[in-house]
């Protein structure tokens, strides 16, 4: 009698976990967030949908304002008594791309390791005008293709975290960097470098971290 009760029991409960497993098994898509650059007047987003059980698309989005320039700015206006310098284009910078990641090692939507090759285009701009020197201006356009990797974390009830990192090569389709003479003599004697982004052709080795916390569904 007491053999038909367990039997019974562990019927019950494969019965009753199977919805459970059902539901993790249908996750398709997810959103995540950083909550690092948050802090920074950033937003960091990561939207994924499943494709097949070990493949999925990612469509990653940047939105960045440096806000503490504005205040640093003025804090130099007030010791100098005067407007030293004024910001006529905040500094910001927008970057969207697309992504395919891979799970090679279980299904995606599960805990699992994962490689993702990813390609994003930034914009960024910034323009201060310096009193006694003249216009500060910054305008780039870059191309930056990456292959991320890293970890995925995946709770039953849809939280999701994510720690991950990438290495690949920013093409700068347009990197226009114009500073005033005197600006740049001033630099060059505490012992600053000029940067010359004047090419279309110069790049640079890009890297990225990411921490990011989600839902799936």
């Amino acid at each position: 009698m007491n053999f038909k009760k367990i039997i019974l029991a562990i019927t019950m409960l494969t019965v009753l976990s199977m919805p459970v497993a059902a539901q993790d098994s249908d996750r398709s898509m997810s959103v995540s967030v950083s909550p690092i650059v948050t802090i920074f007047g950033s937003a960091d987003l990561l939207y994924q949908l499943k494709l097949t059980n070990y493949m999925s698309l990612t469509v990653p989005f940047v939105f960045s304002y440096f806000w503490p320039m504005e205040s640093l700015i003025s804090f130099a206006n007030k010791e100098k008594q005067k407007s030293v310098v004024t910001i006529s284009k905040t500094p910001i910078t927008i970057k969207g791309g697309l992504g395919t990641r891979f799970t090679p090692f279980s299904q995606i939507m599960h805990d699992s390791f994962y490689l993702e090759p990813r390609i994003n285009l930034a914009y960024s701009r910034f323009e201060a005008d310096f009193t006694d020197s003249g216009r500060l201006s910054l305008s780039s356009i870059k191309l930056n293709p990456m292959l991320m990797l890293g970890w995925d974390w995946y709770w039953e009830s849809g939280f999701l975290a994510s720690l991950g990192g990438g290495l690949g090569y920013a093409f700068n389709l347009k990197n226009q960097f114009d500073i005033p003479p005197k600006l740049a003599e001033a630099m060059k004697l505490v012992g600053g470098a000029v940067p010359n982004f004047s090419s279309k052709s110069e790049g640079n080795l890009a890297w990225d971290l990411e921490l990011k916390l989600g839902y799936a569904w």
